[in-house]
């Protein structure tokens, strides 16, 4: 596994290389221009980043390629950088090459004038070490400055800031800019190109920012919306941009500047008849920020989302929190999940690629099936075929001595997957999507959570287990779709010290 781990941070660099030279080539002596493959790149840079601290790859030298060569760490007791400083950082904190610890979500990018900032919430995950229950470590977020190098994007300095409470707080933290327009020309019909989702995915990034912090006088919340945009809670309905920023401003007494509660993810985006719909995992956790309380899962569900493209770009025209419910006979009024379509290429020249290269279209593609592929197993949609669908024709799903081959036995393993499966069952939360070209098509990986979620009947919400998926991806005629999908349990099989919040 180690070797498996040192292949795969070869192979990224080898991949962000041919990227870099692309890259150059296409903007030699003038500022590079911000694309849809910066943002992409960037946002396989952050995913890497858990692999490469949990499992200490290559000896801590995983950590350390994902630094600029002058690249900070920012901690508690003081900054770290160069290679060796941050390669013994990361084989200080290993918790071993199954160790599946960090969970990143709501990945906001954002272009500067020297490169590009972010932020990114973070909940860390104990699952059952030592035959102890499965817990909530701590949470809170990222602050970044990304740097364009020769070797591709790299972190030119993170910082790691604890989830706090209130608007008197210390720490000072980056706020976040204006949406930025990411797609410049309209896409044709009801098809939607690489940037179109790209777009809505940084929209979605920003939503629990705001409602969390209740930043600008809760215009950060009211801005993801369009100007008659609406957010529905329950029985409770908020319309227009000032009841919106209202909300957002007043939405609880917590607030502040550090605060992490509403975490999001598996964003499956959907091309309409009038612009895009969304369904999007969600889940409050209620971050213990060092106050004796243990952390917990609060509750959760899923948003329903309709996005619409204005003069600005695009933006929530309506979204609707819809609390997980198990059974098959539970209400919805939402129409059933579909498998991912075509992803079309942005208009105007687009560079030409070196031959193994994926191009955005491919990298937002796989996105959509691996975000696809939580409601597709939770949910067991339209019998179970949405999950076999999501698979080659002969695609295999492994997990220890289980194989499932096959599309027939894939749709049955999905529609009976579990009893309480239904179209509102929210309980598998995936996180850190890394992809990689390969000779084949592209292989990836990432994180997975399952959550049981209480569902308001007294019943407690648990974290119950997870781990981290094993995919390969081949190119079929209706688009990218899973090879083989393996599911390995997280494992601490080091005995480091006790990992610190936030590393």
């Amino acid at each position: 596994m180690v070797r498996q781990w040192k292949s795969i941070a070869i192979a990224a660099g080898a991949a962000a290389l041919a990227l870099a030279t692309l890259q150059a080539q296409q903007t030699a002596g003038k500022t590079p221009a911000f694309t849809a493959m910066d943002y992409i790149q960037i946002q396989q840079l952050v995913s890497r980043y858990p692999y490469a601290v949990d499992t200490g790859a290559d000896n801590g030298g995983m950590y350390a390629g994902l630094f600029a060569s002058d690249g900070v760490f920012v901690q508690r007791t003081g900054d770290v950088t160069g290679a060796d400083a941050l390669s013994a950082t990361a084989r200080r904190f290993q918790r071993g090459p199954k160790s599946a610890f960090h969970f990143l979500m709501d990945h906001v990018i954002e272009p500067t004038a020297d490169g590009a900032v972010g932020k990114e919430y973070l909940a860390q995950f104990v699952f059952g070490d030592n035959g102890m229950p499965s817990r909530i470590f701590g949470g809170g977020h990222y602050d970044d400055v990304y740097e364009r190098t020769a070797g591709g994007w790299r972190f030119k300095r993170r910082q790691f800031i604890a989830s706090q409470g209130g608007v008197d707080v210390t720490t000072p933290t980056a706020a976040i800019g204006p949406m930025v327009k990411i797609a410049r020309t309209p896409s044709r019909g009801s098809t939607l190109t690489a940037s179109d989702y790209l777009e809505i995915q940084q929209l979605i990034s920003r939503y629990p920012y705001g409602l969390d912090t209740g930043a600008d006088q809760g215009n950060l919340f009211a801005n993801v919306f369009a100007m008659d945009g609406s957010f529905i809670g329950g029985p409770s309905r908020v319309d227009g941009h000032e009841k919106l920023a209202a909300f957002a401003f007043g939405h609880r007494p917590g607030q502040g500047p550090l605060y992490t509660r509403n975490f999001s993810t598996n964003v499956m985006i959907r091309p309409s008849a009038d612009g895009a719909t969304g369904k999007i995992y969600a889940v409050v956790m209620n971050i213990a920020e060092g106050n004796g309380k243990p952390s917990s899962v609060l509750n959760g569900g899923h948003y329903e989302d309709a996005y619409v493209r204005t003069p600005a770009g695009w933006r929530i025209k309506s979204r609707q929190f819809v609390v997980s419910k198990g059974g098959a006979q539970a209400a919805s009024s939402a129409p059933a999940p579909t498998v991912p379509v075509r992803v079309a290429k942005d208009a105007g020249r687009q560079p030409k690629l070196a031959k193994g290269m994926l191009a955005p279209e491919d990298y937002v593609e796989i996105q959509q099936v691996v975000a696809s592929y939580p409601f597709a197993l939770d949910t067991g949609a339209d019998g179970g075929a949405m999950y076999a669908e999501l698979f080659t024709v002969d695609g295999a799903f492994v997990a220890g001595d289980m194989k499932i081959e096959g599309r027939d036995k894939l749709k049955a393993f999905a529609f009976g997957h579990r009893p309480g499966q239904g179209p509102l069952y929210v309980r598998n939360f995936s996180t850190n999507s890394v992809i990689e070209p390969s000779a084949t098509g592209a292989t990836g990986r990432a994180y997975a959570a399952v959550i049981d979620l209480g569902e308001g009947a007294g019943k407690p919400s648990t974290l119950l287990g997870g781990g981290h998926y094993e995919d390969q991806y081949v190119k079929t005629a209706d688009g990218w779709r899973i090879k083989r999908r393996e599911f390995i349990a997280s494992k601490t099989e080091l005995p480091p010290a006790p990992p610190r919040q936030g590393r």
